[in-house]
């Protein structure tokens, strides 16, 4: 359940959700040198009981991963390419 503050004018009514948040709509990938970038978002409608508004709400879950490839040696795999 979710407790809101209480305002000068009374207390604020907890929207209720009227849809649930919907499966990730989209999940890119952006392959880099060395970096990954992922990208989750999905999308949902709050409705407020009082007043029967709607509200729109995009939510956006980003990730990035950094990584370093080692060969057996452990020098970077990016370098032995190069030199290779």
């Amino acid at each position: 359940m979710c407790m809101f503050p209480l305002t000068p004018h009374g207390s604020l009514t907890a929207p209720t959700l009227r849809s649930p948040p919907e499966q990730i709509r989209r999940a890119s990938i952006l392959l880099d040198t060395g970096a990954h970038t992922l990208q989750f978002s999905a999308k949902q409608v709050v409705q407020d009981r009082k007043s029967s508004t709607e509200t729109k709400i995009k939510h956006t879950l980003t990730v990035k991963i950094k990584y370093t490839v080692l060969t057996a040696d452990h020098s970077p795999l990016r370098s032995t390419l190069k030199t290779s």
